[in-house]
């Protein structure tokens, strides 16, 4: 926060870029969500941060989604309660051609026993980017994160196929007779050999996504694995940070 205050808001701010930034605290450490973007290309319409298992409250999107799982499943959705999940929205304007694009950003829940909360949390920012989408003319959307979600997850499966499969649980099948994701959505980030490379753990568990009419033009290579290995993981020299950076061009026209 204090890098955010001097270089975006300060007087030794970027001048080129204006920020959005969000904090909250998770036990004893506060996390954030951050969204920048460059004043000579976009004009900001509309923010908001969204408190996702709100959502599913009497006053959220999902209110009636909220009723009916926490009648059937009132300890799990105790379970979604108990942990805030912060998320961003912003409506942004093309100052080139006038076109409206919405960004969503977040980062979701990390422990794997808890993949159906974070599943719900996904669906939860996803209904809100498309009631916020249709406000402003069905405007197009690029959704980023660090979703704590591998491949096989599912988060994954969501985002990719719009639904889930049921599995063996009453919740899962739930989930697949009832639940379907409101947005079109693709990848957007090419195929990261890592997106996480620590000590102790390897994937790819952040994401780029855009709406299914946008196009992926570009997306940065894959950092080099030997560069990973000789400095035993993330962070490092050269790598900051635990995570990895993916940098996509999209052409939303």
């Amino acid at each position: 926060k204090q890098w955010y205050q001097r270089r975006v808001r300060g007087k030794r701010r970027l001048p080129e870029y204006c920020g959005n930034l969000r904090t909250v605290m998770k036990g004893r450490t506060k996390v954030g969500c951050c969204i920048f973007y460059k004043r000579s290309q976009y004009q900001e319409l509309h923010y908001e941060t969204v408190e996702l298992p709100h959502e599913y409250s009497p006053e959220g999107s999902l209110a009636e989604l909220g009723k009916s799982l926490a009648e059937k499943f009132p300890e799990f959705m105790k379970d979604i309660a108990i942990r805030p999940i912060l998320s961003q929205i912003l409506v942004l304007k093309s100052t080139a051609t006038g076109q409206h694009l919405v960004v969503g950003n977040t980062h979701l829940f990390w422990n794997p026993e808890f993949a159906k909360v974070t599943f719900l949390h996904a669906h939860a920012l996803c209904t809100k980017l498309g009631e916020v989408s249709k406000k402003w003319g069905n405007a197009r959307v690029v959704l980023c994160g660090d979703m704590n979600s591998q491949s096989t997850s599912l988060v994954h499966e969501y985002f990719t196929c719009g639904r889930v499969q049921a599995d063996e649980t009453e919740l899962g099948k739930f989930f697949a007779s009832t639940i379907q994701n409101p947005l079109s959505l693709k990848l957007a980030r090419g195929n990261p050999n890592f997106t996480n490379y620590t000590s102790d753990f390897k994937d790819v568990i952040d994401y780029v996504l855009c709406d299914s009419q946008s196009e992926v033009v570009a997306v940065t290579p894959s950092s080099d694995i030997i560069d990973l290995e000789m400095n035993e993981g993330c962070p490092s020299e050269i790598f900051p940070s635990d995570h990895l950076p993916i940098i996509s061009d999209i052409d939303f026209s």
